[in-house]
Formats: structure tokens, sequence, C-alpha cells
């Protein structure tokens, strides 16, 4: 199958959902992280200032705001009310 041709718009996704990043992730640098995160409608940015890597999220020295902002979203579909930001 073909793949599908975009439309030239954007597309804005409606996405409860928390946004992680960090200053220092090679793969998503911080302007696209912060970008996706204008784009979920409705996601709240947990950022990490001083991080340095990709994964932040299920990994050992993760700062405690990481995996309680996440745990709350996949556990009870909480959000903080406001973005997070937390030092690595």
């Amino acid at each position: 199958m073909a793949p599908r041709r975009g439309t030239g718009r954007p597309h804005r996704q409606h996405g409860r959902r928390p946004r992680c990043t960090e200053p220092g992730d090679p793969q998503t640098p911080l302007p696209g992280g912060r970008a996706m995160h204008r784009a979920l409608h409705g996601s709240r940015l947990v950022y990490v200032r001083g991080g340095r890597g990709h994964a932040v999220y299920g990994f050992p020295g993760a700062p405690a705001c990481v995996p309680r902002t996440v745990d709350a979203y996949l556990t009870d579909g909480r959000l903080p009310t406001t973005d997070v930001t937390c030092d690595s």
C-alpha cells in the first residue's frame, strides 16, 4: 500500500498526557520537546532542568517528580494542574 500524502496543514493532536523533556536530549532537543508539548493540547510538560539524556522515565537516578507525575497519569489518568519543572 502506498503511503498517504499529508494535507500540508499542521495536525493538532489532543493529548492529555505528560510530555517529559530535558535540555541535553540528543534525540528530541528542547525546542522540539516544547513544540510537541504545544501541539498536544492538554498535555503537561515535565521539564528536567540540567538533564543530559534522552530517557527520563523508568531509569535509576531520575528526579522524583518524573515517576510521580507519569505514574499518576498511568494509574489514575491524573495530570498536574500546571507544567512541572524539577532538577536532575
